[in-house]
């Protein structure tokens, strides 16, 4: 729709009244803030920054991810640590998996669960 709208070789739509703008700004406000990402943070993770920054960014998303998944069991300190390097092959070879994982822990863990992540 926003490039029925929009002239050739424009990036947004150009509209003389400012309530259809409006109206189709909110529209696709709406699509993008309801649309799933985990994509982003699964094949693609770190595709903005330099490739030889991306398996760093992949290992912490992959420790992430095992780490929440052991949390959950309310397992704390180094136990969860080590349970979750046993548990974290399969997000490390399923990368859909890793990016769906990630959106839906992520989206969910408190500031403690946060809080011991960054301190291992």
């Amino acid at each position: 729709r926003l490039l029925e709208r929009s002239p050739p070789g424009c990036l947004f739509a150009m509209e003389e009244e400012e309530e259809e703008e409006e109206g189709l700004s909110m529209e696709v406000l709406k699509e993008v803030s309801t649309m799933s990402n985990g994509c982003f943070y699964g094949r693609c993770l770190g595709f903005q920054f330099a490739p030889s920054i991306r398996p760093l960014l992949q290992t912490i998303a992959i420790g992430l991810v095992s780490y929440g998944e052991r949390y959950r069991d309310r397992s704390g300190g180094i136990g969860a640590a080590a349970g979750s390097l046993f548990r974290s092959g399969k997000f490390a070879v399923d990368p859909e998996l890793r990016g769906t994982e990630f959106e839906r822990r992520t989206q969910n863990l408190d500031v403690g669960f946060w809080k011991r992540f960054w301190n291992l």
